[in-house]
């Protein structure tokens, strides 16, 4: 039994070798014994090694492309965005926003036809596009006080009109997020959610309020904390959850804040309601927070509320814009009528991030409507002279040039 399997065996292995080598050396196989033989069946074996060769060839011809193909699009993922890849993200930013006070009334003041219609060419290209708004948006008046001018609304247009002028950001902390209680709160960001509008500052709930804002762009990410350390009114028994901190308790509570979010994300960013209102020049108590910021990590700053401009600070990698001025407003003359938009460029690449451009864009709050501008020529020439005045306190740390009508400043 044994010798007979092992008579197989060998049987098989001379048959497979004839097939390459086109002779058997097995005694009982029939096939022909030498590779001159002249017989039939030899070309016949012939014919199969050529197919033999012919398939391997062609095996090799298809499957050492595919296997290039399958390759290359995994190393190119792999690579698309290697470490040393350079990630920009632009932010440009805006001052205060109201569209009319209680009755809203100023939103048919400054029209429908987009108030913002000068200045939206601006915005195009930036990856993160904000500003103040400094009003409630609701469906009516929920609130109201006899004798006082300082409770704003706006009405549910507005949301759509802060739409369509290019926003992609809106903050909500200011002295006027409670204008309109609770529900007032809510229903701004019921409108500004229909609109697909991100906001910053306020929420339904104190954490929400609390909650920054992300933005992400190749695995690069940018958190907008947003704050306001005013308030005019509390209301009994209204919660008001906005993103609040008095004068006391800013200095304490804020640079943690922006420690945990500075652990989260690449650049971190703190908008504050704050300041004194027409006052250009900053204050030491406002200085020592501004150090106490870029010491928990924070890459921008950008202040609002005074209603007039104020300056700007290089605080080692951390620029601070301390007011913007009005963006969109009533009751604008003279310095109210001159504001900026302050603009800024983050850049990762590979592990190193630095802040690549930072700049301040002048404009006018001009003609019958007061609608924002930009300032060219000598117009510019004249705001951006007085910023570099606001700043004189920085003068040793912050330099600036001019490009055109724009006021740079200069980074290493």
């Amino acid at each position: 039994m044994k010798k007979e399997i092992h008579k197989e065996l060998s049987k098989e292995t001379n048959i497979k070798a004839a097939i390459i080598t086109g002779s058997c050396t097995c005694k009982s196989c029939s096939l022909p014994s030498g590779r001159g033989s002249s017989s039939g069946f030899w070309k016949t074996t012939k014919s199969t090694k050529e197919i033999f060769w012919m398939a391997v060839i062609a095996s090799i011809m298809l499957f050492f492309p595919l296997f290039f193909i399958i390759q290359g699009p995994m190393s190119k993922t792999a690579q698309a965005k290697p470490s040393n890849d350079s990630v920009k993200i632009s932010i440009i930013a805006g001052g205060d926003v109201m569209f009319g006070r209680l009755r809203g009334k100023k939103l048919n003041h400054f029209g429908y036809n987009q108030p913002f219609r000068h200045v939206r060419h601006l915005f195009r290209g930036h990856d993160i596009v904000t500003m103040n708004l400094e009003t409630p948006i609701t469906s009516k008046v929920h609130y109201k006080r006899k004798g006082s001018s300082l409770l704003f609304r706006a009405k549910p247009k507005a949301a759509e009109i802060i739409k369509d002028a290019g926003f992609n950001l809106v903050i909500t902390a200011n002295n006027h997020s409670h204008d309109q209680l609770d529900i007032g709160i809510n229903e701004t960001i019921d409108y500004l959610r229909k609109q697909g509008l991100p906001w910053a500052g306020t929420g339904r709930t104190k954490e929400e309020a609390w909650k920054p804002y992300i933005f992400e762009k190749h695995g690069v990410k940018v958190g907008i904390l947003a704050l306001t350390r005013l308030n005019n009114y509390t209301f009994p028994g209204q919660k008001g959850h906005y993103a609040h901190l008095t004068r006391q308790r800013v200095r304490k509570d804020l640079p943690p804040k922006v420690k945990v979010l500075s652990e989260k994300v690449d650049f971190t960013v703190v908008v504050l309601h704050w300041g004194v209102e027409y006052k250009h020049e900053t204050i030491a108590r406002e200085r020592r927070l501004i150090s106490l910021l870029e010491k928990a990590g924070c890459d921008l700053f950008i202040g609002h509320h005074p209603h007039v401009l104020r300056g700007i600070q290089k605080h080692n990698g951390m620029i601070a814009f301390y007011s913007l001025g009005n963006f969109l407003f009533d009751s604008v003359h003279g310095v109210r009528a001159e504001a900026g938009l302050a603009r800024a460029v983050f850049e990762k690449k590979g592990n190193k991030k630095r802040l690549a451009e930072a700049e301040f864009i002048p404009l006018i709050l001009a003609g019958g409507s007061k609608l924002p501008r930009p300032a060219t020529g000598a117009r510019a020439a004249q705001i951006n002279k007085k910023v570099i005045r606001y700043s004189r306190a920085f003068r040793k740390t912050t330099k600036f040039q001019t490009s055109g009508d724009k006021l740079q400043v200069v980074l290493p």
